[in-house]
């Protein structure tokens, strides 16, 4: 039996929150790998950079700048994607998410509903607009990004938590839908990731960063937070013929924090 290569050649990719970091970072990974993106931003300018640096790789590529919350431009996008990178999306990853940080009894329901929104729906919106294009070419990966907050509990993060939980569940019962066409489902749950979003929450705690940096480095059994590019390798595994066989499941990407125990401290 050969060992199968993560070659992404001839694919075309969508990837949602692709402005900045791990949307950026799996964007490029798939580039890397020969694979055309569409890449969706908020912020239309940081989407058109990120198309710029997957295009260095002689790879097509398209851009948009809109709000996911709004169902027809999303579905706009995708269908658009589909024509500017030549025939049916054959790679989803749902990146896109925000975090409100609240105590849940002040908790605003416009953030809740945002949360849940972009969080979850807009990954079942986009897999229902693409899947009867993977359908007819009988073959496509949907990727969802989760979070170790699907397994443990964080205070004021518990509509963060909910969302990236359902997306667990949503995979894996899209999985069982989906297999016999020959789509794979799968997510992926990152621990801490060295990002532009821990660099604004630590900036945004005050005091001795670099010591909050060196805690959350801590909490890691390995002793440091991960790297977008060790997330975004994830991805292009999971997207590739190299995981042919994986379907249904969660991929921790997070140097084993979600099963982290408490340990005495050696002396």
């Amino acid at each position: 039996m050969s060992i199968r290569n993560q070659s992404l050649i001839g694919k075309r990719a969508l990837i949602t929150g692709a402005g900045e970091g791990l949307g950026r970072g799996i964007s490029k990974a798939f580039a890397e790998q020969g694979a055309s993106v569409a890449v969706c931003s908020l912020n239309g300018e940081e989407a058109e950079v990120t198309a710029t640096i997957c295009a260095e790789y002689g790879v097509k590529t398209y851009a948009a700048g809109f709000d996911l919350l709004d169902d027809s431009a999303t579905l706009d996008f995708a269908a658009e994607s589909a024509r500017q990178l030549g025939g049916p999306i054959d790679l989803f990853v749902h990146n896109a998410a925000v975090m409100p940080v609240y105590p849940i009894d002040s908790m605003p329901m416009a953030q809740l509903d945002m949360a849940l929104n972009l969080n979850l729906r807009v990954g079942a919106l986009l897999t229902q607009a693409l899947t009867p294009g993977m359908k007819l070419q009988g073959k496509g990966a949907i990727l969802f990004m989760s979070s170790g907050m699907a397994y443990y509990g964080i205070a004021e993060h518990s509509i963060y938590c909910a969302s990236k939980a359902g997306l667990l569940g949503l995979a894996r019962g899209l999985a069982m839908e989906l297999a016999p066409f020959g789509i794979r489902v799968n997510t992926v749950s990152p621990g801490t990731i060295d990002s532009p979003m821990l660099n604004q929450f630590i900036k945004g705690q005050g005091g001795d960063q670099e010591a909050t940096r060196a805690a959350f480095d801590a909490m890691h059994p390995r002793g440091k937070v991960g790297s977008i590019a060790e997330v975004a390798a994830t991805f292009v595994f999971l997207a590739s013929d190299a995981a042919a066989n994986i379907t249904a499941t969660d991929l921790r990407c997070d140097g084993g924090l979600a099963v982290k125990g408490v340990q005495p401290v050696q002396k």
